[in-house]
């Protein structure tokens, strides 16, 4: 359970949990992060306020990476709006899906 909650931080509103923030250290000053919302609370700010709070709380880290699937364009604006860059087009492997989808690469700058 320690390792889960290192790598894991609860997105709460009004004492449920709707989403969650992930995160993987690629080195000692970069990440990899993701975020996922209960699409009840989508289009609402939430994920913005979420992943901003979520990055400013960040220490030592210079370099955020986050991607999603080519064809998620709110997640691809959720990105941008919170300053990440687009990088690439890639694919990936996704454990719920037989074949490798398009996705998109974004990197921000944490200074």
């Amino acid at each position: 359970m320690p390792e889960f909650l290192e790598t894991h931080t609860a997105i709460i509103l009004d004492n449920q949990l709707i989403g969650v923030i992930t995160k993987d250290q690629l080195d000692t000053h970069s990440i990899s992060i993701g975020i996922m919302i209960h699409e009840k609370y989508w289009g609402q700010g939430i994920g913005k306020l979420a992943l901003t709070q979520y990055i400013n709380e960040l220490e030592n880290i210079d370099t955020i990476y986050a991607d999603c699937i080519s064809k998620n364009i709110a997640s691809q604006k959720l990105l941008e709006s919170c300053g990440f860059i687009y990088q690439q087009d890639f694919k990936r492997k996704f454990p719920d899906f037989i074949d490798e989808k398009p996705c998109k690469l974004y990197m921000k700058r944490n200074f």
